[in-house]
């Protein structure tokens, strides 16, 4: 046991043990824990953490750019609280770790949980060097408070390069350069011999280049919400408080000296497509109302405009298709039935200015009279927004199957 006033050298740690002496302390660890201990509530395990915590996990959420049904690995789970939160937003999640005991207890946390999510995640032991999953096959990646505990990053990064689809993405919430340094890891490094590591971004942004990804993105966050008076509050929107524009500032400097969160794009530049609602945005029109398949629907042209900065996805795709919605009105614009019919008009995708012309047929109620309802004519992208409900206009039409209606 080292006396514990001698300051534990992470660098002397990483170098005492090979790689897989490495992971097998890192799994005695996890065998300490059972279902019943407070870690497995985690990000709720501690009201000192919590807040920490979730507010990191806003800022990964965001910079990770999800979208239902995305494959996303969840890189050093542990017990898996990030795995089944991600499984129920609608990702399809892989959860990886060195640990089969943090694994074993991930997957009986998760056969508890209730009400399950959409898809549960599945768990997959990782060996240290290599993710048992193809080349290319994976969307997101996400690695919270994991890296840190691992001794090899250059070769963890190409790794995670490889899985990644083109436009994918790899999330990282991190402690900062000094964080070997602080009581807590000092402690941890001492009782238990494993790794905490110092992350230095400059030295990962440097490895990240060399295993092929184009660039790394850092954001800048601000934690703890700094409290003022309602008029101090009010001056600093305005931009007439600079003192306390000052301060703010530098309060988030320091919770930002030993926290990183981080995020690496295959790609030099992020499409944006319709698995998001960020974006959207279209002009419909619709013209030449008639009535079709023997007098039960009203046929009509439309003309849909992407006047968005989102590329549409074709109507084959599950999330982020976009398709003509149809509500069924009152003529007064009152809604009768939400999402009364879709009509698959876009074959291909359809990129930002471009504008596609399209046959629209729409059944008739069968149990109303005619006159006595409308339509409402919208965009939706499936599984994540109507475009009108993002700004864009809808069109309200009434039949009245004339050979061009007002």
């Amino acid at each position: 046991m080292t006396d514990s006033n001698t300051l534990i050298d992470v660098k002397e740690l990483l170098a005492k043990y090979d790689l897989d002496q490495h992971i097998a302390r890192a799994d005695a660890y996890f065998a300490r824990f059972d279902a019943a201990n407070s870690v497995c509530r985690k990000p709720f395990a501690s009201i000192a953490e919590a807040s920490n915590l979730i507010s990191g996990l806003g800022s990964v959420l965001h910079g990770l750019e999800l979208f239902e049904g995305a494959r996303v690995v969840d890189f050093g789970c542990g017990l898996g609280w990030l795995s089944f939160a991600l499984a129920d937003l609608g990702c399809e999640v892989i959860g990886v770790d060195a640990s089969q005991n943090a694994l074993a207890l991930a997957r009986e946390l998760g056969a508890r949980r209730f009400p399950p999510p959409p898809s549960p995640p599945r768990f997959l032991a990782f060996d240290g060097r290599r993710f048992d999953l193809p080349d290319g096959s994976v969307d997101r990646i996400v690695t919270f408070d994991a890296l840190h505990h691992l001794p090899e990053h250059a070769a963890i990064l190409a790794e995670m390069h490889r899985l990644l689809k083109d436009d994918g993405i790899a999330a990282f919430h991190e402690p900062g350069p000094g964080h070997s340094l602080s009581p807590q890891s000092q402690a941890e490094m001492r009782d238990y011999e494993v790794i905490e590591n110092d992350i230095v971004i400059e030295d990962l942004e440097r490895q990240a280049q060399g295993a092929g990804f184009a660039r790394m993105m850092v954001a800048y966050q601000g934690r703890i919400p700094f409290m003022v008076p309602v008029e101090r509050f009010n001056a600093l929107l305005a931009g007439r408080d600079p003192a306390l524009a000052t301060e703010v500032i530098n309060a988030t400097n320091g919770e930002n000296r030993n926290l990183r969160i981080f995020f690496l794009h295959k790609a030099s530049a992020t499409r944006k497509d319709s698995r998001r609602p960020d974006g959207l945005a279209h002009h419909l029109t619709a013209t030449g109302f008639r009535l079709g398949t023997g007098g039960r629907a009203l046929e009509c042209d439309v003309v849909a405009c992407n006047t968005g900065t989102a590329t549409w996805l074709a109507s084959a795709h599950r999330t982020g298709a976009v398709n003509l919605g149809v509500h069924l009105l009152e003529q007064d614009g009152r809604m009768i039935l939400r999402d009364y019919h879709r009509v698959h008009l876009f074959k291909a995708e359809v990129p930002p200015g471009a504008e596609i012309t399209a046959t629209a047929s729409i059944p008739l109620p069968g149990d109303r009279e005619r006159g006595s309802y409308a339509f409402g004519l919208d965009l939706v992208s499936e599984n994540v927004a109507w475009f009108g409900d993002l700004g864009s206009t809808a069109l309200r039409v009434i039949p009245r199957f004339e050979a061009d209606p007002e």
